[in-house]
């Protein structure tokens, strides 16, 4: 009996850490794409009326600004590409684990 616990305890373990792997890669894909609709707004902020702050304070609680200094749109698409694949295969792990 305690091989099997053993056995399913390190089962519990692995899925757990794919399960992280998941959480985390998710967290970022988030996080980029905030980022992204926070620079958006804030491009179509400047074009429309260039004298008026770009943030509200919503926006201002989710992105700090700091984050969208020298930030360009294709290089973060890319980033928000990559974390995509990122999670595609977090999750594809994770399933697999569940099917054995």
């Amino acid at each position: 009996m305690s091989t099997l616990n053993a056995l399913l305890s390190s089962y519990a373990d692995v899925f757990a850490s794919e399960l992280a792997a998941v959480h985390t890669n998710h967290e970022t894909l988030l996080r980029k794409i905030v980022l992204l609709a926070t620079f958006e707004k804030m491009q179509t902020a400047a074009l429309n009326s260039p004298a008026s702050p770009p943030f509200n304070a919503v926006s201002q609680k989710s992105v700090d600004c700091c984050e969208l200094e020298g930030l360009e749109r294709g290089p973060l698409l890319q980033q928000i590409s990559d974390s995509a694949a990122l999670l595609d295969t977090s999750l594809t792990r994770a399933w697999e684990r569940v099917e054995e």
